[in-house]
């Protein structure tokens, strides 16, 4: 059965109620994309259920509830009809220090999705990563996602990876966790290292661009991007601009990293997190160590992003 649309997408998106996934969804429904968005909710009164509606073109969204993405047969029966499977689950329990949460959501989900997409002829297959993606890493996201990149690559070899630095948008975490610092510590701020590690954060406009002419592109099956805004920072400079488009000058406090990693294991929560204090002291930018693409082997002139975070602060 051949489904048609005026943009000849016809795409299976898991993750479309996240933050890349709602902002993908504007982007694909305004070229008329035919969508349908597997989701674990099994009732509809859920707000970030009803903007994936209003995000497409009448009648070619389908929101399929209550999909068991462990069952074969369910996410063959949501991938079936598409031509196009983009993977954009992410985990969500920061405060989390199970491996297993993160196992699940990076690995092995990813394979079975990847394996259904195989064995439903899915032409093209996008997969959502991380730049800093690391087998030795002791962030347990990082960790699990270059594992789920090799058991992706295992299923399906054609398979095109992403790997996006730090995305910027209005609901983003990076941008809301130190939003919420600023707003919950009057006289200080906590850090836990010299804020020396170099980040390379794009808007989300930019890697949304990328995203849809990965889509388009042909002869690049199989390839690993790793994505990223025009110029690097050091953390204390985002932190700096951040502080500038709030008109706040808050002191940063450096706490004993070890010794906030061993507390925030002991009493993890949304803000104070094990993730979040090993995050921020890896580099994230661009490396391309072992030849993958960038931005820019996919046609998208990256914007600063200094500009949209002074714009979004405004804003609010």
């Amino acid at each position: 059965m051949e489904h048609n649309s005026i943009s000849n997408v016809v795409a299976t998106v898991y993750g479309g109620t996240g933050n890349i996934g709602a902002f993908l969804s504007s982007r694909l429904g305004i070229i008329a994309s035919d969508l349908t968005y597997p989701v674990r909710d099994r009732f509809l009164f859920d707000d970030s259920l009803k903007d994936l509606r209003v995000h497409g073109s009448t009648g070619m969204v389908y929101v399929a509830h209550h999909t068991d993405f462990h069952d074969p047969n369910n996410l063959d029966r949501v991938n079936r009809h598409s031509d196009l499977v983009i993977n954009l689950l992410g985990p969500r329990a920061w405060g989390s220090t199970n491996y297993e949460h993160f196992k699940e959501i990076n690995m092995d989900i990813p394979r079975k999705i990847a394996r259904s997409a195989r064995r439903t002829g899915i032409k093209k297959f996008i997969h959502l990563s991380a730049v800093g993606a690391d087998k030795h890493s002791d962030s347990l996201d990082f960790k699990t996602k270059a594992f789920g990149e090799e058991l992706i690559r295992d299923e399906l070899p054609e398979a095109i990876i992403l790997r996006p630095t730090i995305v910027i948008s209005r609901k983003d975490y990076f941008l809301r966790y130190w939003g919420d610092q600023m707003n919950n510590f009057r006289y200080f701020l906590p850090v836990y290292d010299k804020c020396t590690a170099l980040k390379q954060p794009l808007i989300i406009d930019d890697f949304c661009e990328a995203i849809v002419n990965a889509i388009k592109l042909e002869n690049i099956q199989g390839r690993t991007f790793e994505i990223g805004g025009p110029f690097q920072y050091t953390q204390k400079e985002l932190i700096e601009i951040m502080m500038n488009a709030m008109n706040r000058n808050i002191k940063l406090y450096r706490f004993n990293k070890e010794r906030a990693k061993w507390l925030a294991g002991m009493i993890p929560f949304d803000k104070f997190n094990r993730e979040d204090i090993i995050k921020s002291g890896i580099d994230l930018t661009v490396r391309q160590e072992n030849g993958e693409g960038n931005i820019h082997d996919l046609f998208v002139q990256p914007v600063c992003v200094a500009p949209f975070i002074r714009a979004l602060f405004e804003k609010d």
